[in-house]
């Protein structure tokens, strides 16, 4: 297989009748139910159509629903000792979830008044981007050390330099927001989760999961669109290549049948020579109607038909 040649791993036949795409979506929807009870503490200006009141509710029942699991839990745990430091911790992120869905709404409401272009899909803006910015210049001279080592090592010299160009160019981890999300805030997540007392344990532990899973999911489409983009540019430079390549040959071939035909023209026994030594080319010259033995021009390839 050509190293230019895409291959398609499902053969080409979707095995799901189109199935699968219905349970992904499925799928991004309930992580995204749970994902946003974490985000709505860890981000600030969503978009219309990402954070809605739909969102809220399903995910204000998910709060709902695994404090009082773990309430009963650690109920069932120590029956004699009413967990009420427990209780405190779970209802301040009751009651703040309440608070910031009101604060989360009312901007969105005030950017639609004042008529400001933000996308109604964005999914927020991370409060933890100075951490994130302050990360990047110690993670990424490193990042790019390590690289360069590995690729002075892996690589051939015009392409390890193409490498150094590459990293002069742009850092390894250039998109603080993406760092941000993707590294920080579940970092921050997990440290809550190991200093804060009494904190909801199974909800957080499930939103960590679900915004594990949501962040990179929408990443990655986002790259996957790229990827789309970059193919397509990748095939149509390929295919005008091909074109270019196709049509040398077509008039080398006919160039070389035009030669041929004078040849045989100025020596008629050269005709006999050829039928002899090339037996398969006949049949070739006779699809397209060139007849060694006539000496007709009117056979020439660019009007009767060229390979």
């Amino acid at each position: 297989m050509s190293k230019r040649e895409t291959h398609d791993i499902s053969g080409g036949i979707d095995l799901t009748g189109g199935q699968l795409e219905i349970f992904k979506n499925i799928f991004y929807t309930i992580v995204g139910w749970f994902s946003i009870t974490i985000e709505a503490f860890l981000r600030r200006s969503f978009g219309e159509r990402y954070y809605t009141p739909g969102n809220f509710f399903v995910g204000l029942w998910v709060i709902s629903f695994f404090i009082s699991v773990d309430f009963l839990i650690a109920s069932l745990m120590s029956p004699n000792l009413m967990p009420i430091d427990y209780s405190t911790t779970a209802m301040l992120v009751w009651l703040g979830y309440l608070f910031l869905r009101l604060f989360h709404f009312l901007k969105i409401w005030l950017n639609a008044k004042i008529g400001r272009a933000e996308h109604s899909l964005y999914d927020g803006t991370s409060h933890l981007m100075p951490v994130g910015r302050l990360l990047l210049k110690i993670v990424n001279p490193f990042a790019m050390a390590v690289s360069r080592i590995i690729g002075a090592v892996v690589l051939n010299d015009e392409d390890n330099k193409r490498l150094v160009i590459s990293l002069d160019t742009l850092p390894i981890f250039f998109d603080v927001a993406e760092f941000t999300k993707k590294w920080v805030e579940p970092a921050f997540i997990l440290l809550v989760w190991m200093i804060v007392p009494n904190i909801p344990i199974w909800w957080i532990s499930m939103s960590l999961v679900a915004h594990l899973a949501s962040t990179r999911m929408r990443y990655n489409n986002t790259r996957e669109e790229e990827l789309k983009m970059a193919d397509s540019i990748i095939e149509a430079a390929y295919a005008k290549i091909d074109r270019n390549v196709g049509k040398r040959v077509r008039m080398q071939t006919a160039q070389a049948m035009e030669d041929l035909q004078k040849r045989v023209e100025e020596e008629p026994e050269y005709a006999e020579e050829v039928k002899e030594q090339n037996p398969d080319l006949m049949d070739v010259l006779a699809e397209i109607d060139i007849d060694l033995g006539s000496g007709d021009k009117s056979a020439d390839p660019d009007s009767s038909g060229q390979i």
